[in-house]
């Protein structure tokens, strides 16, 4: 009868142990998330600095390669946005994939810097490029209700008669 209630004694629970595994999951869940930051800051400087060294060569190709990795890790740098956008419009020959890629820089661009003149008349510039009157219209008629520019009604005009909307186009020229 008392081996029967040696065997049917109560666990108890190592409360020394749990603590020193607690500590040792939330150690390492740390170390990983500061390896991923570290890797990721190293990563992207790289990254930037192959990036500006193959603008500083005309590179455009690997300029455009590695400042996309760049811009995959802080991708509101705006300053690095431009550098993509130029490096992208400057490959020989064009190609639809880097029209693509200048496009999407520039309206990341807009959304970062929405007052920024430049941007709106280079991203309508590039609309009307590739042939693509209606967006350089709306793009164009969006800056205009808020701020007056003329390059930017003269290029709305010329997406209009594009369009054959010459009444419209005669309204605005």
């Amino acid at each position: 009868a008392q081996a029967v209630r040696k065997q049917q004694r109560p666990a108890r629970i190592n409360v020394k142990v749990v603590i020193i595994l607690l500590g040792v999951v939330v150690l390492i869940g740390a170390a990983v998330v500061v390896g991923h930051y570290v890797r990721k800051r190293a990563v992207a400087q790289n990254a930037f600095t192959a990036g500006t060294l193959a603008l500083e060569n005309s590179d455009w190709t690997k300029a455009c390669k590695e400042l996309k990795l760049y811009l995959s890790k802080y991708p509101d740098d705006a300053e690095t946005l431009a550098k993509y956008a130029e490096a992208n419009l400057a490959v020989r020959p064009v190609d639809p994939k880097y029209l693509g890629a200048a496009i999407g820089a520039y309206r990341r661009l807009l959304r970062l810097r929405p007052d920024d003149a430049q941007t709106y008349r280079r991203l309508a510039k590039l609309y009307y490029r590739i042939g693509d009157y209606g967006e350089c219209a709306y793009l164009c008629e969006q800056r205009l209700q808020t701020v007056e520019d003329h390059k930017l009604s003269l290029q709305l005009g010329r997406a209009l008669i594009a369009q054959r909307k010459d009444q419209e186009a005669t309204g605005v020229l």
